[in-house]
């Protein structure tokens, strides 16, 4: 082939995608290479290579607004979810039609639920009887505004009616009457997973492997389900989930030290207590974060005087976070806080810096690797006399990065 039809080929088989790393940076490029080791993009012709561990997501495409109407949703006890054309079960073996990963072959026992009719009313119904903790299974039927079911044991799914045992007797159930199948005493399916699979369409596949070649991504599920996908149909890869936890997500403990010496016990609980993803007060009472000139709905709120202990049992490589003095309260430029934020691992600081109330957030990017045990504590560091008004820490976008 001339370098002019090598030039085409690469262009036509081209795959722009977004990647983000876990240290926060992104790259935008053409995807050429994808293994469990690494990543290989094109950026400006030239190739990059960046080891695969470093990558939290792969974004190829938004997904589409809403999955087609006339599908069966097919929940598998890996966390894949799959969209059908069409499900059969044939004693041990079940075998999926699926638009975006064509015909699927599984275990029969790897399917956790199926949905053959649409739950856009009835979803928090369908969700409660799906995610029950059953020992049989239930054939789920709808009644007017409502799901109701029947324990039975499920046999083979046909084109147009499934088989169930009811009482000792087995019954042929017209599948446009059945709403639902939930199966009992179905274990999640053993492994981890490298990453998620976000199909354009609205199909999950919680994948064991994944690679990239001849512009399409190679997957083998958790569950042992292979498939070969083109990229065009990929929404977003996955790699954070079970890698990073919020900061707030971790049991910890707490402790505070009295500022003024006037505050009832009652008083120091209801202006000191940690509070997670809002403050206590606000313009309009409970408001959400803000530093910086922003609003976070997800972080810790801590008043000077507060610290709190984190174990961390030598699971994190990472403590990565924004802090900056919260710009909720109205009497700031009156009192000027000013709270000092030290961070230590296992008895050693980490980081310790003064914060101002007219002062720009801080970016944290700490070294938590073989540390047992993350120590935040926020003392007061303005006017004495202010028994620390207005030293509330923003503690935002705060995550632990395995």
């Amino acid at each position: 082939m001339t370098s002019f039809g090598l030039l085409i080929a690469f262009l036509l088989n081209a795959v722009p995608v977004d990647v983000s790393l876990l240290d926060g940076s992104r790259i935008h490029g053409d995807l050429e290479a994808l293994t469990a080791d690494a990543l290989t993009i094109s950026v400006d012709g030239q190739a990059k290579t960046v080891p695969r561990p470093d990558v939290l997501q792969l974004e190829f495409g938004a997904p589409s607004p809403a999955p087609a109407a006339n599908v069966t949703e097919i929940s598998l006890t890996d966390g894949t979810r799959l969209l059908a054309t069409s499900l059969t079960v044939t004693g041990p073996d079940a075998a999926v039609e699926s638009p975006s990963l064509g015909t699927v072959k599984t275990p029969a026992t790897a399917i956790r639920s199926v949905r053959f009719a649409d739950a856009a009313d009835v979803a928090a119904a369908w969700d409660e009887l799906r995610n029950s903790d059953s020992q049989k299974d239930r054939v789920i039927v709808r009644k007017g505004d409502a799901l109701d079911f029947v324990a039975g044991v499920i046999g083979d799914i046909r084109k147009e009616e499934v088989v169930v045992v009811l009482g000792g007797q087995e019954a042929k159930v017209p599948i446009g009457r059945v709403f639902g199948l939930v199966y009992g005493a179905r274990k999640s399916a053993a492994g981890g997973s490298a990453g998620d699979i976000q199909l354009k369409n609205g199909e999950r596949v919680a994948a064991r492997t994944v690679e990239f070649s001849d512009g399409k991504l190679l997957l083998t599920s958790v569950g042992g389900v292979t498939a070969s996908v083109p990229a065009d149909r990929v929404a977003v890869v996955d790699y954070g989930r079970g890698k990073i936890r919020g900061l707030a997500e971790l049991p910890r403990q707490v402790d505070y030290k009295k500022l003024n010496p006037f505050w009832s016990a009652e008083d120091q609980a209801r202006i000191q207590s940690l509070r997670i993803d809002q403050v206590p007060w606000g313009r309009t009472g409970n408001s959400s974060l803000r530093t910086g000139g922003k609003a976070y709905s997800k972080g810790l709120w801590m008043h000077s005087g507060t610290t709190i202990r984190i174990p961390l049992d030598r699971q994190y490589r990472k403590l990565q976070a924004l802090a900056g003095l919260d710009e909720n309260p109205a009497g700031r430029p009156k009192v000027q806080p000013k709270v000092r934020l030290l961070i230590s691992l296992d008895g050693k600081p980490a980081f310790d810096q003064m914060l101002g109330w007219d002062q720009a957030p801080v970016s944290l990017d700490i070294d938590t690797t073989e540390a047992r045990l993350l120590e935040i504590e926020v003392q007061s560091a303005g006017e004495p006399g202010f028994f620390g008004a207005c030293e509330h820490l923003d503690l935002v976008e705060a995550k632990l990065i395995k």
